[in-house]
């Protein structure tokens, strides 16, 4: 057999024959569950009889194209990049060569993905490290999008990431540039020639897992505060500083000072500059997800897959199904073989040395080149490949009756979310006055149920479903309880629950509500959120100070205060005006004065304005100061209604604050004075209805 290696350099080449071989070694494998990112080896040891040798090899460069041609009867190339090479003997060098993913060393920024095309991301990730022309993909992969978090790592850590997460492996093409393809469902007749004697097959007897739990990640922005990832106070200026963000994706990054962001990510930063960095890290939500293996096995025995981020909700299931296939698969078959035109990720049919038949694939293929290509083989026997993502398209279904399988759909399981209609508000407090404290917003509700399913479906099945109804917003209370202060506080009433969502046998009410409830991630739709708080407290009664002045008695320093809804700032509504005050109908001859001030007006409310303060009342004495105005009634007005299905309601608003009564004065020795009467608190309003659930149905495409 005609054996070469050639080695390029700029200008040139190098070529060495089978005569200068003295040893040759390689390996080349796939992994069908992406649990290994594997980089193909050469190993060589050449003998130099020319002196010269290291001017020779002058001008050879790491990652160097490094081919292996073999001239069998069916010819085969390997190429592979040059690594390391090193003296061993005085005349013999070992030559290192590995394949494309051994370069794959630097680091990647990484990112949040929402729907990108993989092969998109699988380019992104490889950079400029591997030109483009030294690479494609199977075009169905093209089908398959992404979502969720890669990590600041480096560019192959990346593509393990992305094995594990959507099933594909790396191969050759027939230039043998690298192929990122699915497992090949045609297989080709390995001979019982090229079958050496021999061999093992091992059954997997106790290797099977009971259960395959795989951990799904969601990230989501939240109202956390702002932490600091970088502070040089203090010391010398940062000169595009690289920060790497590593627990967690952050977004909203702001500097101060006179630091400056020069680039940016989720996950890092590069700062020139003095100052804070500061930045919000995304809430990492995981959730597991899992398989049923052998049910033979032994129960404690339990395959977990985690901290790979880029598993969602909607591959997670193709995960767990694949590491099932590949961990439980029926065999491995490990033999030698006769080497002709053999790579790992081949579909083979043969017999093995026991005489059992067997279609499967090569998972590693390796061995040493002498006078004939011998290698061996290990074969994963039985194993249906899994690729893509289990789910790739949702139908919302958010009314009620009877939906039937499509044709499309037959034969598949179908992912059932279930979300139950979201809870009402709380009703906003009434008014405070001399009754009790109050005037607070209502709490907002929860978000509806959350429950998820499987199932397999035929086409033409029927299944009966409907969508939960929303909780009806809590009733405002003129009632009040006591503190731990022993204060009297009125009350706030609870917004109702909502209705399950039903869907054949499922139904919310199994699940729970969610802090920050699912996300449908191919619309990036949030559902079953908690309810937004929109409510507004009610307003303070109008403030002054009074003049002094008993021949005309007013206030000053008056302040009427506003209400604005949150959702409407040119809405207003103001507290009301003061009443005006009086001198009594007394003077020198009764020997004494009497003076009285009116009301101030009572506290505006959303959807009205307070009751102005009252004058204060004509008397002869003219020593009673006039009622404070009455706080507005709240209306349960919201915004327009954009939430999600299933989100919680609003709570309701706080009522008007009830305006104090204006003082009456005397002088008379003994006499008496009456202040006004404080107005009434305004009542508060009902909280907002919670939203209408739903149903989404998940399926592939």
């Amino acid at each position: 057999m005609n054996l070469t290696i050639t080695v390029e350099k700029g200008g040139g080449s190098l070529s060495f024959s089978r005569s200068d071989i003295s040893e040759l070694s390689y390996v080349n494998s796939v992994s069908f569950d992406g649990n290994e990112m594997q980089c193909d080896e050469l190993y060589a040891v050449i003998r130099q009889t020319d002196g010269a040798w290291l001017e020779a090899w002058k001008g050879v460069t790491r990652n160097a194209p490094v081919w292996l041609t073999r001239n069998n009867a069916q010819a085969l190339t390997e190429k592979m990049f040059f690594k390391t090479l090193q003296r061993v003997s005085n005349r013999d060098f070992r030559l290192t060569a590995q394949s494309p993913i051994g370069r794959l060393t630097s680091q990647f920024h990484g990112g949040l993905y929402s729907g990108q095309s993989l092969p998109d991301v699988i380019a992104e990730a490889i950079g400029g490290v591997i030109p483009r022309s030294q690479y494609s993909f199977n075009e169905k992969l093209r089908s398959v999008s992404v979502y969720g978090w890669a990590p600041y790592q480096s560019r192959r850590e990346t593509l393990h990431m992305l094995a594990i997460a959507y099933g594909f492996i790396i191969r050759r093409d027939g230039s043998q540039n690298l192929f990122f393809t699915i497992p090949d469902a045609d297989s080709y007749a390995l001979p019982q020639s090229a079958i050496f004697t021999g061999g093992s097959a091992d059954y997997r007897i106790g290797a099977a897992y009971a259960r395959i739990d795989v951990t799904a990640y969601d990230f989501r922005e939240t109202d956390a505060d702002a932490v600091t990832l970088f502070d040089n106070s203090g010391a010398a200026p940062a000169n595009r500083l690289l920060v790497k963000f590593e627990n967690a994706p952050v977004y909203g990054l702001a500097a101060s000072d006179s630091l400056q962001i020069n680039e940016s990510g989720v996950n890092y930063a590069i700062v020139s500059g003095i100052g804070v960095l500061t930045g919000k890290p995304y809430a990492k939500i995981a959730s597991v997800v899992s398989a049923e293996g052998d049910p033979d096995a032994d129960p404690e025995r339990v395959l977990s897959i985690s901290d790979v981020p880029l598993i969602t909700s909607l591959n997670a299931d193709s995960v767990a199904e694949k590491f099932r296939a590949v961990h439980n698969a029926p065999a491995v078959v490990s033999m030698d073989i006769l080497r002709t035109n053999q790579r790992a990720g081949d579909r083979i049919s043969f017999t093995d040395s026991y005489g059992d038949p067997r279609t499967g694939y090569i998972t590693e293929l390796s061995g040493s080149v002498t006078s004939i290509d011998r290698a061996a083989v290990r074969v994963l026997c039985g194993y249906e490949p899994v690729w893509g993502a289990a789910y790739d398209s949702v139908i919302i279904l958010d009314d009620s009756g009877t939906w039937t399988v499509p044709d499309a759909l037959d034969g598949k399981t179908l992912r059932i979310v279930l979300i139950g209609g979201g809870q009402g508000g709380a009703s906003g407090r009434h008014g405070t006055d001399d009754t009790a404290s109050g005037c607070g917003r209502g709490a907002p509700g929860a978000g509806g149920k959350v429950y998820e399913g499987r199932i397999a479906v035929s086409a033409g099945q029927s299944f009966q479903y409907q969508s939960g109804a929303g909780g009806a917003g809590g009733v405002p209370s003129s009632e009040y309880d006591t503190d731990g202060n022993g204060a009297s506080v009125y009350r706030t009433n609870l917004g109702s629950m909502g209705s399950a969502s039903l869907f054949g046998d499922f139904s919310s009410d199994a699940g729970g509500s969610m802090a920050f409830g699912y996300r449908d991630m191919i619309q990036n739709v949030q559902y079953a959120l908690p309810g937004p708080d929109n409510g507004v407290d009610g307003g303070a009664a109008t403030s002054g100070r009074e003049n002094g002045d008993r021949q005309s008695p007013a206030w000053i320093n008056v302040e009427r205060y506003a209400v604005t809804p949150l959702w409407d700032a040119s809405q207003s509504w103001t507290s009301g005006d003061v009443g005006d005050g009086l001198r009594g109908n007394v003077g020198d001859n009764a020997g004494y004065d009497a003076w009285a001030y009116g009301g101030l007006g009572g506290g505006a409310a959303v959807g009205a304005n307070g009751f102005d303060g009252a004058d204060a009342p004509y008397y002869d004495y003219g020593d009673t100061g006039g009622d404070g105005g009455n706080g507005a009634d709240a209306s349960a007005v919201f915004p327009s209604d954009t939430r999600a299905y299933g989100s919680g309601g609003s709570g309701g608003h706080g009522g008007g604050e009830g305006g104090r009564g204006g003082h009456g004065n005397t002088t008379e020795q003994g006499g008496s004075s009456y202040d006004g009467k404080r107005g009434s608190g305004g009542s508060g309003s009902s909280g907002e209805n919670g939203a209408d659930g739903c149903i989404l149905i998940y399926f592939h495409s």
